[in-house]
């Protein structure tokens, strides 16, 4: 699915798609199940490929799927799995600094602080213990 979707991704992540793939179908019925699972011990490398599929294509969601991933994303810093971990954090990283709107008319964080507060305790407490 990375492979055939996108068809302009930059540091920013995906800017464009394959308009043959529906990458929201796709999330929704595959990668979502899979990050609701906080079985740590469960598949931890498929656990690694839908955060990253997260981070890839973190444009493509708004601003309620992002705020509603977070819990999920800081749920897997506890896992075990050094990768799994890994990602989450760097999914989560991504995730707050994903920007919306035209350079010309200025761009602004899609999440805002006001958003983000009610999860700050959970996310410190969970990046402070893998540190």
């Amino acid at each position: 699915m990375l492979g055939i979707a996108v068809r302009l991704e930059s540091h920013q992540g995906v800017s464009e798609l394959n308009d043959n793939v529906n990458m929201l179908e796709f999330f929704s019925s595959q990668v979502f199940p899979e990050l609701q699972d906080t079985n740590h011990s469960s598949r931890p490398m498929v656990k690694a490929t839908a955060l990253k599929f997260v981070c890839t294509f973190r444009k493509q969601f708004t601003r309620q799927q992002l705020i509603s991933l977070l819990p999920l994303l800081i749920a897997h810093r506890e896992s075990p799995s050094i990768v799994v971990h890994t990602l989450a954090a760097y999914g989560i990283e991504r995730i707050l600094m994903t920007t919306e709107g035209e350079a010309s008319a200025g761009k602004r964080y899609k999440i805002s602080r006001i958003e983000l507060n009610p999860l700050l305790q959970s996310l410190f407490a969970g990046l402070f213990q893998i540190v």
